[in-house]
């Protein structure tokens, strides 16, 4: 089925020795690629700006920044992963859009 070719699942049989191909991380995973414990070590840093808006969410400050600090998975840092992404992409087009602006004679 489709579903075995999620890389979480793909995941799980290669840990199980039932699959050899290698897992790659994807895109929205912007944590820590789990499958190679790449980074591990290295320290996550929470951006303020992000906690506010999970704050104004619901989540609560303090939750938010140990989820994000442990990398721990679950429905918390998800969403700051989401929003982190979305941060990003929302960047990348205002750089791209000024670019353009620039490019263009007046």
């Amino acid at each position: 089925p489709e579903c075995h070719q999620h890389p979480w699942c793909r995941a799980a049989a290669a840990r199980q020795g039932t699959a050899s191909a290698r897992v790659r991380q994807i895109e929205c995973e912007k944590s820590v690629d789990s499958m190679d414990r790449q980074n591990i070590d290295e320290e996550i840093e929470v951006d303020a700006e992000l906690v506010g808006q999970m704050e104004a969410l619901g989540f609560r400050r303090e939750y938010v920044t140990r989820c994000v600090e442990r990398n721990m998975h679950n429905l918390c840092c998800s969403t700051y992963w989401l929003l982190h992404q979305k941060q990003e992409q929302d960047r990348t087009k205002g750089s791209r859009s000024r670019a353009t602006d620039e490019a263009q004679p007046p």
